[in-house]
């Protein structure tokens, strides 16, 4: 059966004792939740009983879908594309591990007559403990209300080389919104802002590092490896048990580069995108 929540934190409170068995694999959702975004669509598939998969989706993103355990994916997977048919709910897109988010693609956009289009590979990692020598180039630095501007040029930039999020708007509020957190970072070098990230999804050990952006000018001297190693060991000095990030996997250098710094892989996932027909 599916279970919907009317709000974040009421899908948090029953979902998330089964997210947080695996926190940094579920940063994501749990992130997203955590978020309280009032517009979500927040969904359980309950099978015995049992959450068998849990599934998000904020306005206008792509639905997040987690599925739990040993349970049979297409049974369940298919539970959950019934109900978006049956309500009239389209997801513009699909994010998950690959093998799910390749079947509710083939189940849902089959039915909802929607070419399907991979838009991205990503794979995740986590870090415990920083692996990173003093020879490491440029100084961090927690960014402050001078640097907005400049923060929200380089999350903009970022995005639209990543087909992540072209949206100025967005990346301007992101900036300010970071900055007033604390949690906007840049590093230095020589007097001059050589790269710039942001700490997101905030769960109750750790927290993820996003928007990681070098300008190319400055590329190819270790700036982005200096940054979210440093980065990194900030947020463990905070307090945070571990960090996570996503990389693209069609950038094999960001997925060597985080690796030599004490990253581990967790798993991959991939972004569909659903185009009606």
């Amino acid at each position: 059966m599916i279970r919907k929540y009317d709000n974040a934190n009421d899908m948090l409170a029953a979902v998330g004792p089964a997210l947080e068995k695996a926190e940094a694999e579920n940063n994501l959702m749990l992130g997203i939740l955590l978020g309280n975004n009032p517009s979500g669509l927040y969904l359980s598939v309950i099978n015995n009983g049992t959450i068998a998969l849990a599934a998000v989706m904020t306005p206008g993103q792509r639905i997040v879908i987690r599925r739990f355990g040993n349970y049979r994916a297409p049974e369940v997977m298919q539970m959950l594309t019934d109900y978006l048919l049956e309500n009239d709910i389209a997801p513009p897109g699909v994010l998950a591990v690959q093998e799910d988010a390749a079947l509710f693609s083939l189940l849902y956009a089959g039915r909802y007559a929607a070419a399907v289009n991979s838009a991205m590979k990503m794979r995740s990692f986590k870090l415990d403990t920083v692996q990173f020598g003093a020879d490491l180039p440029g100084t961090l630095s927690v960014a402050d209300d001078v640097y907005a501007g400049l923060l929200a040029d380089r999350l903009y930039a970022m995005g639209k080389e990543a087909n992540v999020n072209d949206n100025r708007a967005n990346a301007v509020a992101g900036a300010e919104k970071a900055i007033a957190d604390g949690r906007a970072f840049l590093l230095m070098d020589g007097g001059k802002i050589v790269s710039s990230a942001v700490s997101i999804r905030y769960t109750k050990n750790g927290a993820a590092v996003g928007g990681v952006y070098t300008p190319p000018e400055y590329r190819k001297r270790g700036y982005a490896t200096s940054l979210v190693a440093k980065m990194s060991g900030y947020l463990l000095e905070q307090g945070r048990s571990f960090c996570t990030l996503y990389t693209d996997l069609a950038n094999p250098t960001s997925n060597s580069i985080y690796a030599r710094i004490g990253y581990e892989r967790l798993e991959d996932f991939e972004a569909y995108d659903f185009i009606k027909e």
